[in-house]
């Protein structure tokens, strides 16, 4: 009987020693799997501000040529791709610019100022005009896939020499603008 316990022990600390191996071994294949990113793939996208482009203007107010104007108005914006683009491509350029698509939103201008400016006319009447300015964005990207941690290029990409997809163009809302112009009569 006492062979049986003895070979029981024994066999009982064998397990318990590979399993304290194995247990100590394991906190190590979980780092590596921890650190294993395999997958996705996102765009990198440049950004380069080209132009800027007028919206279109609102008469705010009329006045004669000298007289001061205080005036607000507020206008519906939105920022946009003016290039036709893929959902991945689309993400990258929002999050690159950070563009508001798909719903616009408002912005409000406050002007202050003599109708016809410093070298107004006081015989002529002048409308006082604003509107939306945007910046024009060139883009260009590169597609990469991540695999064990390490960026890949897929190959896929837009704007570059060679590419059939030509840079994508986008614009985003900056500011407006106010001036006063004479009225033709």
């Amino acid at each position: 009987m006492l062979k049986k316990v003895i070979a029981l022990c024994m066999a009982t600390v064998m397990a318990l020693g590979m399993a304290m191996t194995a247990f100590a071994a394991e906190p190590e294949m979980e780092n590596v799997e921890i650190q294993r990113t395999d997958g996705y793939t996102y765009w990198k996208v440049e950004k380069n501000r080209t132009s800027e482009e007028d919206g279109p203007y609102k008469v705010i107010s009329r006045g004669p040529g000298g007289d001061e104007y205080e005036e607000s108005h507020t206008f519906t914006v939105i920022d946009a791709i003016t290039s036709s683009v893929e959902v991945g491509i689309k993400k990258a350029i929002v999050l690159a610019l950070n563009l508001q698509l798909d719903t616009s939103y408002s912005a409000t201008g406050t002007y202050r100022g003599t109708y016809g400016g410093k070298n107004y006319d006081a015989n002529k009447t002048y409308e006082l005009r604003a509107w939306p300015v945007y910046d024009v964005y060139s883009i260009k990207g590169k597609e990469y896939t991540r695999i064990d941690g390490y960026e890949v290029a897929t190959g896929a990409s837009f704007g570059y020499s060679g590419d059939k997809d030509k840079a994508k163009t986008a614009k985003k809302y900056r500011t407006i603008e106010h001036n006063t112009f004479p009225v033709i009569k």
